[in-house]
């Protein structure tokens, strides 16, 4: 790789945004948003992207356990104790962040039998609250 291709995945990571990490790392202002598809689409750029990743998830001790716990937290704190939502924004924001996480939301490549017991079970949880609020989740 590249030194401007290494800038690129350490800007990438900050934000997410492939073109402004372009223009970060020191690429064309008009073709930011190509050079930065056309990065992401590279081997070598999506691996160190997911090393560095990785070690920002190790440095601050974030785990997919961590970020799926707190975000029950988040829906729990959307039920009264009648168990109706009292706050319907911030309930489909955090189950829309969970079925991204479990793969709900993904390309439709993935079939459902390829999915673990465990995205299985969280996403029929996920289902089930859903319902409640008339929010589907379509597969």
């Amino acid at each position: 790789m590249t030194p401007k291709q290494i800038k690129f995945c350490l800007e990438y990571v900050k934000d997410l945004n492939a073109s402004q990490a372009a223009i970060r790392a020191g690429y064309s202002k008009n073709r930011n948003s190509e050079i930065g598809y056309q990065l992401l689409q590279k081997t070598a750029v999506k691996e160190e992207i997911q090393k560095q990743k990785e070690k920002i998830a190790k440095k601050t001790e974030i785990t997919i356990e961590r970020i799926v716990g707190d975000l029950e937290k988040v829906q729990k704190s959307c039920f009264d104790e009648n168990d109706n939502i009292k706050d319907k924004t911030n309930f489909i924001k955090s189950t829309e962040l969970l079925g991204k996480i479990i793969g709900a939301f993904v390309d439709k490549q993935i079939l459902k039998d390829e999915r673990t017991k465990e995205e299985k079970e969280i996403l029929e949880h996920l289902e089930k609250k859903a319902k409640i609020i008339n929010f589907g989740i379509v597969e």
